[in-house]
């Protein structure tokens, strides 16, 4: 509603007036987003909201919460608003983010001009000049033939920053600051730079990058290299694992049996009446019973170690798979009390 002194004066002085109220609104926040014509208007409508509220907090002397509010406006009207951006530089001075600032500070003075908002671009104007001796700025040098490197680039902290500007000192907001720089076949090179509150320049130097390392898949891994010419497990070298095999368990087969007669050739001694070295005994089949398992874990026992061997020597000498593609193999092996029996039959 226009002042009330403005009812009776001719329309058109009558609009210059209205037109100043709502200027004078725009600078203290009520319609910040009025110009932003293009807007979507349920965007508008909320970012006018969020404006109102971020301004509120602002007066309050709550900037920390009313910085998220004002950044939220503006994105609603994809930075068109330069009220809603011009609140948002002083919020980003009150919090301490003085590059930040000094850059929407910037950017409103430079277009608030040709939107020909003269005292906001005053304004925003006196605010960078302002906050330009107080920045803290990174600069970086990088040597020659880091420049010359193909696909290189280089972020500070969240953003890329252009070849043109890699020897400018550029301002950052106080706190920490990650750079890296990448190269097509380099590795990455990281740090992590403190941005001091005070007014000054830190140079960080860029080293050489080092080559990337590749490693291809599996080329840790160990492996059992087949001989040349195909595959590693031939039909003659799994007969001889079988062998292997089959002589391992009736060695151990022997050993197993030849415990078990030991055993009865002690309780033979008590049972059948022994007495003597040798022995003289009553009844002697408790001690014949044990001596005929005896000589049968003794053959048992060197059955099994010679499939061993042959097992072996088949393993060791077989040729590879495409050698022997049309090779038959024939594995014989079996195991008793008495004998083991194990043989290999190669048909050429």
């Amino acid at each position: 509603m226009l002042p009330p002194d403005t009812m009776m004066l001719p329309c058109s002085f009558r609009r210059i007036v209205s037109a100043l109220v709502v200027l004078s609104a725009l600078g203290r926040g009520t319609v910040a987003f009025a110009q932003v014509g293009d807007a979507d208007p349920a965007a508008k409508a909320q970012a006018e909201a969020l404006f109102s509220e971020g301004v509120a907090l602002l007066e309050r002397g709550d900037a920390e919460a009313a910085c998220p509010k004002l950044e939220a406006a503006v994105e609603l009207t994809k930075g068109e608003a330069l009220g809603g951006k011009l609140a948002l530089a002083r919020c980003y001075e009150k919090v301490g983010k003085l590059a930040s600032a000094w850059g929407l500070y910037n950017e409103v003075a430079g277009r608030a001009q040709k939107a020909g908002q003269a005292s906001r671009g005053d304004e925003a104007r006196a605010g960078a000049e302002a906050l330009e001796p107080k920045l803290h700025r990174v600069r970086l040098v990088v040597p020659a033939e880091v420049v010359s490197l193909p696909g290189l680039a280089i972020r500070l902290g969240d953003r890329p920053i252009a070849k043109g500007a890699w020897t400018t000192a550029l301002p950052m907001d106080a706190g920490q600051s990650e750079i890296v720089v990448t190269a097509d076949g380099k590795e990455a090179w990281r740090a992590v730079v403190t941005i001091a509150t005070t007014p000054g320049t830190t140079t960080v130097q860029v080293p050489a990058l080092r080559d990337t390392i590749i490693v291809e898949r599996g080329a840790m891994e160990p492996t059992l290299a087949a001989p040349a010419g195909g595959s590693f497990w031939s039909s003659e070298r799994i007969a001889g694992f079988i062998l292997g095999l089959t002589g391992t368990a009736a060695v151990g087969a022997g050993l197993g049996i030849g415990a078990i007669a030991n055993s009865n050739y002690d309780d033979g001694l008590v049972e059948g009446g022994c007495t003597g070295d040798p022995p003289v005994c009553d009844d002697t089949r408790f001690i014949d019973d044990a001596r005929a398992l005896g000589d049968a874990s003794t053959g048992v026992f060197f059955g099994g170690l010679g499939t061993l061997i042959v097992g072996v020597i088949v393993f060791a000498t077989a040729p590879n798979e495409a050698a022997t593609a049309s090779t038959p193999v024939k594995v014989q092996a079996s195991v008793g009390p008495d004998l083991v029996q194990a043989g290999v039959s190669i048909r050429y």
